[in-house]
């Protein structure tokens, strides 16, 4: 699976690396933010909380013993351009789905994206089930991943210059 990763991620992203999956820093803090609603995605979307799993299932999980992290930079025209924000965003979710793709031989793993699922105009959550669950995945925050130390962990940059975005997936 490495190869293909690596083969497709070559020429779309800034970062990758392997790491391994315990590496991964969980932080309660984290879920926090989704519950202070800052965002305003909690309690709204299949893919943020509280509907998603539970970091504590993924924390204590034995099943996953590498993860692929990625990163991609987003050049904005000042800190403010939130269409660049989205537009940033939206590449990322467009390599991610390609990579599902890529990845049809595998059945054992997971996408972990960025932000919330924006798959549908709008989201059944809680009135139905996700239209799109094989396509959609929760944000590494919204799962309690905290990025900004897991980059510094594994020496990915996370701040790359004014007026930039920087996204980060990962697929474990």
């Amino acid at each position: 699976m490495k190869a293909i990763l690596e083969a497709y991620l070559k020429d779309k992203v800034n970062q990758y690396k392997e790491i391994n999956y315990l590496d991964v820093f969980f932080s309660e803090d984290m879920l926090k933010y989704c519950q202070a609603n800052h965002c305003g995605q909690y309690n709204k979307n299949w893919m943020c909380p509280p509907s998603i799993i539970p970091i504590e299932k993924l924390n204590q999980s034995q099943k996953y013993q590498k993860a692929f992290i990625f990163n991609h930079i987003t050049k904005l025209s000042d800190s403010f351009d939130y269409e660049g924000m989205k537009k940033g965003r939206k590449k990322v979710e467009k390599i991610l789905l390609g990579l599902r793709q890529h990845l049809n031989s595998y059945k054992d793993y997971q996408i972990i994206g960025v932000g919330s699922c924006s798959i549908c105009p709008s989201c059944t959550y809680p009135d139905a089930p996700c239209r799109f669950p094989n396509l959609a995945s929760p944000s590494m925050e919204a799962i309690g991943i905290d990025v900004l130390s897991l980059s510094k962990k594994v020496d990915m940059k996370y701040n790359n210059g004014i007026n930039t975005v920087t996204y980060f997936a990962m697929i474990i």
